[in-house]
């Protein structure tokens, strides 16, 4: 998907899974797993021009915490601007918008993914559902 590519697209990246997974208010949120290369910067900035602040905010939008957020959101305002913190707040909400889009539309997986999952999702009966059907994975 598109997140899995810009994700590979760091040069540390040497695997990453992205999926969705269960949240109080949102419904969904995007989880990344990634694997580094051997060597690779782990720190939460990933080597990226202000990725921990980037980061500290996009992990508070998601969280119940509201002063957490704040801080976040002041740290951004503060170190980088008020256009980068409307940018910011604008990415976070793009990729809530397309978890939630693809979930509604049942927007098909990649072929190596489906082959990857088949067995798994058979078990699990998500085969059965008239949206897998629609996407060619059911019966």
């Amino acid at each position: 998907g598109e997140v899995e590519q810009r994700l590979e697209e760091h040069p540390a990246v040497a695997e990453v899974a992205v999926h969705g997974v269960d949240h109080p208010t949102l419904i969904h949120e995007v989880k990344a797993v990634v694997v580094l290369h051997p060597g690779a910067d782990a720190s939460a900035g990933g080597g990226i021009d202000n990725g921990a602040i980037l980061n500290r905010f996009a992990t508070a939008v998601l969280r119940p915490d509201a002063a957490e957020l704040a801080a976040a959101r002041g740290k951004i305002a503060d170190g980088l601007g008020g256009a980068a913190l409307t940018d910011t707040a604008a990415v976070v909400s793009l990729f809530n918008a397309i978890v939630r889009v693809a979930d509604a539309t049942g927007i098909p997986m990649e072929d190596h993914k489906a082959e990857a999952t088949a067995e798994f999702r058979s078990a699990i009966g998500v085969d059965d559902f008239a949206a897998a059907a629609e996407k060619g994975y059911g019966p």
